[in-house]
């Protein structure tokens, strides 16, 4: 039986290997932007800022100027971690009297909040970056203008979205100009272009206080929101410090809140930490039991105790990532005994879609940074003269819970890992609620199954969460299946690399100082390196198991598993 296969797809560039600066995005026009901006002598930052314009106009429907963020970042010279809020505010608007009046309207205008990226990319460029924002913004201004080749995952997007986006379809919508969009065709966005050159030119002046706000303001309100300057005139970026763990011999650095993400992968990590990986197979009902086990408890966590810190709120998370707390928690799991999630209490220990990518250059620094305009084409509101995509993300506030300028909670876990003080691992991912199960198992791939890069991130996934709504991806084996339906856990498959899963950006740090950069697979993207290594005679070489991880690490955990890996993976010589 195949473990797993890439679903025939011939991908050569998903995987790069060599030293200097590595780039992995999700689209391979933003990754190629991104490894020029480090060849022109341009940092981490610098080319973060760019890719992110530039996955703005190639992914459209995960995130934009019109949506939000959050980064985790290490300053190489300063030897210091930090994550960057940009999220997405709700507008002065959002109050439970207005909202009471949300089934009465259109909803759409009710999902959109005020956008943080242009700010967010704004402050990057300002205070960690080297080159002006217009070099930096030239490159996705001209991709816009002149056009490029729409990849076949976002044909299907277009074509899926066709109707809605018709819906609130205003002047000369890109996104409207085929009827039926194939792969190959070429989507151009001259608006996009403008309201890039713009922000390029006047920064986040331009986005938040300029002609170009009174256009967005336009837009929205055309379909009954009351959005002002105002709202984005107060718009500010978050900088602060990120969640902080420990897992094995690994320091972990994460996103915090009103990302919750960092929090549930830290906790998620330190339960499994109590669990004896190393005597189980990787597809074993032991083990997937476990994760499964943890994850509906970190969610349950997550759900109960985790908002925005600003909304007066006391917040254990001192608590939630405490490893007692983690100790407390794991000792409730009983293999065989599948339990309803209920929320624990951390107070005693307290002290739909998106985009990643990740960026090492060669100074050290590192970016990880997950991006949204919080699920397919957002809201599908495209102001006319602007080109850009607005965010659905406040689509989860209620009568409730509405309150002007709050920022709603999110699963985007943007990651860095450190092992004795030197960096291991930069990893995020999209896919809504599965980021926290999908960047849990890749660094537990890594760090405890002695997996290779390119085997931490393809090997098949399993998710599940507050709902006990678990999900198996890749060829599992039945009986392991049967056990768990057995066991009380009710479990639904789906195809092997299924985009549900998400779509991983990691760089992995190896022993010999080199790196390696892995685009998922189950995505468009792109992994490019500015010094690449040469190519290996025999693809066998790339999934061989690598004794570094003995002795640097924990060694190979899950038994046998880069072994069997290695035979299963049907990819020939195709990654590179």
């Amino acid at each position: 039986m195949k473990y797993m296969r890439i679903s025939g797809k011939k991908r050569k560039d998903c995987v790069a290997k060599g030293k200097g600066g590595m780039v992995v995005t999700a689209t391979r026009e933003a990754s190629q932007i991104g490894i020029e901006i480090l060849k022109k002598g341009g940092n981490a930052f610098d080319a973060a800022v760019a890719v992110s314009l530039a996955l703005a106009v190639t992914e459209p429907e995960c995130s934009g100027l019109g949506g939000n963020g959050f980064m985790t970042a290490h300053l190489a010279k300063e030897d210091r971690n930090v994550f960057l809020d940009f999220w997405t505010m709700a507008p002065g608007w959002a109050t439970p009297e207005n909202w009471k009046k949300k089934d009465e309207n259109d909803p759409a205008v009710y999902t959109v909040g005020i956008p943080g990226e242009a700010a967010g990319l704004d402050y990057i460029c300002r205070n960690y970056g080297t080159m002006p924002l217009s070099e930096l913004a030239a490159p996705a201004v001209k991709l816009a203008r002149e056009g490029f080749p729409v990849s076949r995952l976002l044909a299907n997007d277009l074509n899926t979205f066709h109707d809605k986006l018709a819906r609130y379809g205003e002047g000369n919508n890109p996104y409207l100009a085929r009827e039926h969009w194939k792969t190959g065709d070429i989507l151009r966005n001259p608006d996009l272009a403008d309201s890039m050159e713009a922000f390029g030119a006047g920064g986040a002046d331009a986005f938040y206080r300029g002609p170009l706000t009174d256009k967005m303001i336009a837009g929205l309100n055309r379909f009954g929101g009351q959005f002002t300057r105002k709202d984005f005139d107060c718009y500010h970026v978050r900088p602060g410090k990120p969640s902080f763990g420990r897992y094995r011999d690994c320091e972990l650095f994460s996103s915090e809140v009103p990302s919750t993400g960092g929090t549930a992968v830290i906790e998620s990590l330190q339960m499994l930490e109590h669990f004896p990986a190393e005597n189980w197979d990787f597809d074993s009902p032991e083990r997937l039991f476990v994760l499964s086990e943890i994850f509906k408890k970190s969610f349950a966590d997550r759900y109960r105790y985790l908002s925005d810190p600003l909304m007066g709120e006391a917040l254990p998370r001192a608590g939630l990532r405490s490893p007692a707390f983690a100790a407390e928690r794991a000792g409730e799991i009983r293999i065989g005994r599948a339990e309803a999630p209920e929320a624990g209490d951390p107070w005693p220990y307290e002290s739909p879609d998106t985009t990643h990518f990740s960026i090492a250059d060669a100074e050290g620094n590192l970016v990880a940074e997950t991006q949204t305009i919080s699920a397919f084409f957002g809201s599908c509101l495209v102001p006319a003269g602007t080109g850009i995509v607005f965010n659905c993300q406040i689509n989860s506030l209620t009568e409730e819970t509405a309150a002007p300028y709050r920022r709603t909670i999110s699963t985007t876990s943007p990651t860095l890992v450190f092992q004795d003080k030197k960096p291991l691992l930069v990893v995020g991912s999209p896919g809504a609620y599965r980021i926290i199960s999908t960047v849990t198992q890749v660094i537990a791939n890594l760090i405890d199954g002695g997996m290779t890069a390119e085997e931490a991130v393809f090997a098949p996934r399993i998710s599940n969460d507050q709902n006990g709504r678990f999900r198996y991806e890749g060829d599992f084996s039945p009986e392991t299946i049967r056990q768990l339906e057995a066991w009380g856990q009710p479990a639904s498959g789906m195809m092997p690399m299924a985009r549900y899963m998400g779509g991983v950006g990691a760089i992995c740090f190896e022993a010999d100082g080199s790196m390696t950069g892995v685009a998922d697979p189950r995505r468009d993207g792109m992994a490019l390196c500015t010094e690449p290594a040469a190519r290996p005679a025999k693809a066998e070489a790339v999934f061989s198991y690598r004794s570094r991880r003995a002795s640097v690490s924990r060694g190979n955990r899950f038994r046998g598993s880069s072994v069997r890996l290695r035979k299963r993976l049907d990819l020939g010589d195709t990654i590179y």
